[in-house]
Protein backbone atom coordinates (compact mmCIF):
# COMPACT_ATOMS: atom_id res chain seq x y z
CA UNK A 1 0.00 0.00 0.00
CA UNK A 2 1.60 3.32 -0.87
CA UNK A 3 0.98 4.84 2.61
CA UNK A 4 2.65 2.36 4.06
CA UNK A 5 5.57 2.86 1.94
CA UNK A 6 5.97 6.47 2.64
CA UNK A 7 5.86 5.70 6.16
CA UNK A 8 9.15 4.31 5.72
CA UNK A 9 10.52 7.00 4.19
CA UNK A 10 11.69 8.99 7.12
CA UNK A 11 12.25 12.43 4.47
CA UNK A 12 9.08 12.46 4.11
CA UNK A 13 6.72 15.13 6.10
CA UNK A 14 3.36 14.22 5.70
CA UNK A 15 2.16 17.47 7.29
CA UNK A 16 4.08 19.20 3.75
CA UNK A 17 1.65 20.37 1.58
CA UNK A 18 1.14 19.11 -1.88
CA UNK A 19 -0.63 21.68 -3.50
CA UNK A 20 -3.55 24.51 -2.67
CA UNK A 21 -7.12 24.51 -4.78
CA UNK A 22 -9.24 27.43 -3.78
CA UNK A 23 -7.41 27.77 -0.75
CA UNK A 24 -8.25 24.86 0.08
CA UNK A 25 -4.55 23.36 1.12
CA UNK A 26 -3.86 19.67 0.89
CA UNK A 27 -1.30 17.70 3.07
CA UNK A 28 0.54 14.51 1.88
CA UNK A 29 -1.07 12.57 4.34
CA UNK A 30 -4.43 14.25 3.59
CA UNK A 31 -3.60 13.02 -0.41
CA UNK A 32 -2.50 9.90 0.67
CA UNK A 33 -6.26 9.57 2.60
CA UNK A 34 -7.66 10.25 -0.54
CA UNK A 35 -5.87 7.64 -2.47
CA UNK A 36 -6.72 4.77 -0.12
CA UNK A 37 -10.88 5.80 -1.39
CA UNK A 38 -9.71 6.68 -4.71
CA UNK A 39 -6.63 4.93 -7.17
CA UNK A 40 -4.88 7.79 -9.10
CA UNK A 41 -5.63 6.46 -12.66
CA UNK A 42 -3.17 7.46 -15.46
CA UNK A 43 -4.77 8.28 -18.89
CA UNK A 44 -1.97 6.95 -20.38
CA UNK A 45 -1.32 3.18 -19.85
CA UNK A 46 2.03 3.30 -21.86
CA UNK A 47 4.61 6.57 -21.47
CA UNK A 48 8.45 7.34 -21.33
CA UNK A 49 9.98 8.23 -18.52
CA UNK A 50 10.06 11.75 -19.88
CA UNK A 51 5.85 11.14 -19.66
CA UNK A 52 5.59 10.50 -16.52
CA UNK A 53 5.61 13.57 -14.56
CA UNK A 54 2.83 15.39 -17.04
CA UNK A 55 0.68 12.06 -16.81
CA UNK A 56 1.19 12.39 -12.92
CA UNK A 57 -0.21 15.67 -12.86
CA UNK A 58 -2.99 14.36 -14.59
CA UNK A 59 -3.97 11.94 -12.48
CA UNK A 60 -4.13 13.93 -8.92
CA UNK A 61 -6.27 16.84 -11.09
CA UNK A 62 -7.98 13.66 -12.04
CA UNK A 63 -8.59 12.38 -7.99
CA UNK A 64 -9.08 15.98 -7.44
CA UNK A 65 -11.87 16.51 -10.13
CA UNK A 66 -13.70 13.22 -8.79
CA UNK A 67 -13.52 14.73 -5.19
CA UNK A 68 -15.41 17.65 -5.62
CA UNK A 69 -17.73 16.13 -8.18
CA UNK A 70 -18.90 13.56 -5.10
CA UNK A 71 -18.60 16.01 -2.72
CA UNK A 72 -21.24 17.39 -4.98
CA UNK A 73 -23.39 14.59 -5.74
CA UNK A 74 -23.77 14.01 -1.83
CA UNK A 75 -25.24 17.89 -1.65
CA UNK A 76 -27.59 16.88 -3.98
CA UNK A 77 -28.25 13.86 -2.80
CA UNK A 78 -27.32 11.70 -5.31
CA UNK A 79 -26.71 8.40 -2.47
CA UNK A 80 -29.69 8.05 -1.71
CA UNK A 81 -30.96 7.19 -5.39
CA UNK A 82 -32.17 3.60 -4.89
CA UNK A 83 -29.48 2.53 -7.93
CA UNK A 84 -26.75 3.68 -5.66
CA UNK A 85 -27.83 2.36 -2.85
CA UNK A 86 -28.35 -0.95 -4.28
CA UNK A 87 -24.84 -0.85 -6.20
CA UNK A 88 -23.36 0.29 -3.09
CA UNK A 89 -25.05 -2.02 -0.92
CA UNK A 90 -23.69 -4.82 -3.73
CA UNK A 91 -20.00 -4.13 -3.20
CA UNK A 92 -20.56 -3.84 0.79
CA UNK A 93 -22.06 -7.37 0.34
CA UNK A 94 -18.91 -8.35 -1.33
CA UNK A 95 -16.43 -6.89 0.99
CA UNK A 96 -18.30 -7.86 3.74
CA UNK A 97 -18.25 -11.47 2.77
CA UNK A 98 -14.74 -11.11 1.40
CA UNK A 99 -13.71 -10.25 4.45
CA UNK A 100 -15.24 -12.80 6.79
CA UNK A 101 -14.52 -15.60 4.75
CA UNK A 102 -11.10 -14.96 5.01
CA UNK A 103 -10.93 -14.04 8.73
CA UNK A 104 -13.02 -17.44 9.18
CA UNK A 105 -9.98 -19.69 6.88
CA UNK A 106 -7.59 -17.68 8.89
CA UNK A 107 -8.93 -18.64 12.21
CA UNK A 108 -9.12 -22.37 10.93
CA UNK A 109 -5.47 -22.05 9.70
CA UNK A 110 -3.53 -19.58 11.56
CA UNK A 111 -1.80 -17.70 9.27
CA UNK A 112 -2.85 -15.64 6.08
CA UNK A 113 0.52 -17.80 4.14
CA UNK A 114 -1.66 -21.11 4.73
CA UNK A 115 -4.39 -18.68 2.26
CA UNK A 116 -1.82 -18.92 -0.08
CA UNK A 117 -0.12 -21.65 -0.61
CA UNK A 118 -3.52 -23.60 -0.19
CA UNK A 119 -5.69 -24.10 -3.47
CA UNK A 120 -9.14 -22.11 -3.28
CA UNK A 121 -11.59 -24.71 -4.28
CA UNK A 122 -9.47 -27.15 -1.52
CA UNK A 123 -9.75 -24.33 1.59
CA UNK A 124 -13.61 -24.18 0.30
CA UNK A 125 -14.19 -28.27 0.15
CA UNK A 126 -11.68 -28.85 3.77
CA UNK A 127 -13.24 -25.55 5.56
CA UNK A 128 -15.78 -23.85 3.94
CA UNK A 129 -18.38 -26.48 3.50
CA UNK A 130 -18.94 -28.22 6.79
CA UNK A 131 -18.87 -24.56 8.06
CA UNK A 132 -21.58 -23.54 5.14
CA UNK A 133 -23.66 -27.05 6.08
CA UNK A 134 -23.65 -26.36 9.80
CA UNK A 135 -25.12 -22.58 9.24
CA UNK A 136 -27.87 -23.76 7.49
CA UNK A 137 -28.43 -26.66 9.19
CA UNK A 138 -28.83 -24.06 12.62
CA UNK A 139 -31.12 -21.28 10.42
CA UNK A 140 -32.93 -24.09 7.52
CA UNK A 141 -36.27 -23.30 9.61
CA UNK A 142 -35.91 -19.51 9.24
CA UNK A 143 -34.85 -19.54 5.70
CA UNK A 144 -37.55 -19.69 3.03
CA UNK A 145 -36.67 -20.39 -0.69
CA UNK A 146 -39.26 -20.19 -3.73
CA UNK A 147 -37.98 -22.99 -5.47
CA UNK A 148 -40.53 -22.75 -8.63
CA UNK A 149 -38.88 -19.02 -9.30
CA UNK A 150 -35.51 -20.53 -8.72
CA UNK A 151 -35.85 -23.37 -11.25
CA UNK A 152 -37.52 -21.12 -14.16
CA UNK A 153 -34.26 -18.72 -13.75
CA UNK A 154 -32.49 -19.32 -17.23
CA UNK A 155 -28.72 -19.10 -16.36
CA UNK A 156 -26.22 -18.85 -19.00
CA UNK A 157 -23.26 -21.68 -18.89
CA UNK A 158 -20.68 -18.73 -19.64
CA UNK A 159 -18.86 -16.95 -17.21
CA UNK A 160 -18.79 -13.25 -17.30
CA UNK A 161 -16.77 -10.75 -15.81
CA UNK A 162 -17.55 -6.79 -16.66
CA UNK A 163 -14.90 -4.76 -16.43
CA UNK A 164 -14.13 -0.73 -17.68
CA UNK A 165 -10.67 0.80 -18.40
CA UNK A 166 -9.55 4.03 -17.34
CA UNK A 167 -11.39 4.39 -14.09
CA UNK A 168 -10.50 4.17 -10.42
CA UNK A 169 -12.01 1.23 -10.03
CA UNK A 170 -12.07 -1.11 -13.26
CA UNK A 171 -14.93 -3.94 -11.99
CA UNK A 172 -18.49 -2.79 -13.15
CA UNK A 173 -19.87 -5.04 -10.35
CA UNK A 174 -18.24 -7.63 -7.26
CA UNK A 175 -17.37 -11.30 -8.56
CA UNK A 176 -20.44 -13.67 -6.57
CA UNK A 177 -18.27 -14.65 -3.71
CA UNK A 178 -17.75 -18.80 -3.87
CA UNK A 179 -18.21 -20.01 -0.20
CA UNK A 180 -19.49 -23.86 -1.03
CA UNK A 181 -19.17 -26.48 -3.82
CA UNK A 182 -22.21 -27.65 -2.69
CA UNK A 183 -25.12 -26.85 -5.11
CA UNK A 184 -27.90 -28.74 -3.74
CA UNK A 185 -30.86 -27.17 -2.00
CA UNK A 186 -31.48 -29.45 1.12
CA UNK A 187 -32.37 -26.68 3.75
CA UNK A 188 -34.70 -24.37 4.13
CA UNK A 189 -38.58 -24.58 3.80
CA UNK A 190 -40.46 -24.01 0.01
CA UNK A 191 -43.12 -21.20 -0.55
CA UNK A 192 -44.81 -20.95 -3.66
CA UNK A 193 -45.05 -18.41 -6.12
CA UNK A 194 -47.85 -15.84 -5.54
CA UNK A 195 -49.99 -15.35 -8.35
Amino acid sequence: MISEELEDLPYVNGEEILFEIDGQKWSIDQFESFLKRHPLVFRKLKMSTQEFSEQFKYAIADLVRDHYLTEKAYDLGYDQIQNVVQYTQTWSDHYVSRHERNRYLQSRLGSEDSLERKGHIALIETYLNPYIDSLQATYSNKIYINTDMVEGLELSKIPMMVSNRNVPFLLAVPSFPQLTTDDRLDYGKQIANEE
